[in-house]
């Protein structure tokens, strides 16, 4: 008999025994056959995780004195090496990062409450409130951003941190969605502008846990083909991102909008959201698209623009998404909030009038001074950070709040472009 005549006879016989087992009775027996097969036991196997330590980091800085930025570079063949890396270099700035985040988070603890409990007790209620809202996380969170959490522990640990576990960094990664910001943003373009694209980010948050002491810019160089190259704009410590930019040009500003229905808990950190559009979208329309298909938490307002011209501003929480953009209405109005139109600009935030009456002033020459102008007139004393992008150029922008005064009244450090897409 021929080889190929015996390959397809043992075809036929495999084929009727199965139909006879099952046809007998034998139905367990057969799924024990099919499922045992090697070819089917590969589709159901489970990959390993890629626990394989690769790539590096490294830290330079911008600015000086007191307006110094760290600058951290990371880089790996997978994302637990990202997370790895950082934990490893930077042990000792995120352990003392914790320790002020977590202070500043008993401090929101009910007064009468705080006075009944010990120290022990308050870090206890922290964390167990933060666990709570990280279970309702978890499920939603993408691979990405829990593979570099873990790799991160797994750094911190083998640098000899031994007050910071996985759970602990689940839980400060839980706190944005916990918090309030009353933040700015605008984007502007073409008549508005000298010729570039703009975009500016006025964040109001965070005072409480410390943040300010260590400012840092975070470049995530890709770990697959398909990968941005992102910049987190943030803190040493956090994980998450809430001012960012990408290689492709794409800049994502951040408030939190509390008159919009449907905020849960529920759904993906806008942390780790901010950062995923910004990995893997290509323009605004894209990163907004990814948005609109998330499944979301609390409400946000977000304004995404491009290099290509393309602002977007967004209202969002878990059951609404509203898109509006530049040039489609005289005023644009949502419940209380009205905000007059102007030509290639996109804005809101938490001084309406004041920002509406800037751009009104400013318009036809909006650019890195008179962004800055702006945000002397609309950042609240609660201001932490200012960001300045040219999308055009890629160039940026970043004011840090001090001890003391908004982040808007002090010096700007620039971060040009050919210091991290190379």
């Amino acid at each position: 008999m021929r080889p190929k005549d015996r390959i397809a006879l043992t075809r036929v016989i495999v084929t009727l025994t199965l139909s006879l087992l099952c046809l007998t009775g034998c139905s367990i027996v057969a799924e024990k056959i099919v499922l045992n097969h090697p070819k089917v036991k590969k589709l159901f196997e489970t990959p390993l995780p890629d626990r394989t330590l690769s790539g590096k980091a490294w830290t330079n800085s911008i600015g000086d004195g007191t307006n110094r930025i760290l600058v951290l570079h990371l880089t790996g063949s997978n994302y637990f090496s990202l997370g790895y890396n950082q934990g490893r270099l930077l042990a000792r700035e995120i352990e003392a990062a914790y320790e002020d985040a977590f202070a500043g988070a008993e401090k929101q603890i009910p007064r009468k409450a705080a006075e009944k409990l010990s120290a022990g007790g308050k870090r206890r209620i922290v964390h167990h409130v933060l666990g709570e809202a990280w279970k309702k996380m978890r499920p939603f969170v993408s691979a990405e951003e829990l593979e570099e959490m873990e790799g991160l522990a797994a750094g911190l640990r083998d640098a000899g941190i031994v007050g910071i576990d996985l759970p602990t960094i689940h839980h400060l990664n839980a706190i944005p969605d916990f918090s309030q910001m009353g933040c700015s943003g605008v984007i502007a373009y073409g008549d508005a502008t000298r010729g570039d694209v703009w975009q500016m980010r006025v964040l109001d948050y965070g005072l409480e846990l410390g943040l300010h002491k260590r400012p840092m810019i975070t470049v995530y160089h890709p770990v697959n083909t398909f990968d941005n190259t992102i910049v987190n704009i943030g803190w040493v410590g956090l994980a998450g991102m809430v001012t960012g930019v990408n290689n492709r040009g794409v800049a994502i500003s951040e408030m939190r909008y509390n008159s919009i229905e449907g905020k849960t808990l529920a759904g993906e950190p806008m942390v780790f959201l901010m950062k995923r559009s910004l990995r893997f979208g290509n323009s605004a329309p894209e990163v907004v698209s990814i948005m609109r298909s998330a499944k979301r938490t609390n409400g946000y307002g977000y304004l995404v623009g491009d290099r290509e011209k393309n602002a977007i501003g967004v209202l969002a929480s878990a059951k609404e998404f509203v898109e509006f953009r530049p040039n489609t209405a005289k005023v644009l109005e949502r419940g209380k909030d009205v905000l007059p139109q102007y030509k290639d600009v996109l804005y809101c935030g938490h001084y309406n009038d004041r920002q509406a009456a800037s751009v009104q002033k400013l318009h036809g020459t909006l650019a890195l001074s008179t962004l800055q102008e702006m945000a002397l007139s609309i950042a609240p004393e609660s201001n932490l950070q200012v960001v300045v992008f040219n999308l055009t150029t890629g160039d940026l922008w970043v004011a840090n709040k001090r001890s003391e005064g908004r982040a808007a009244d002090t010096t700007y450090v620039k971060f040009p472009r050919d210091a991290w897409e190379k």
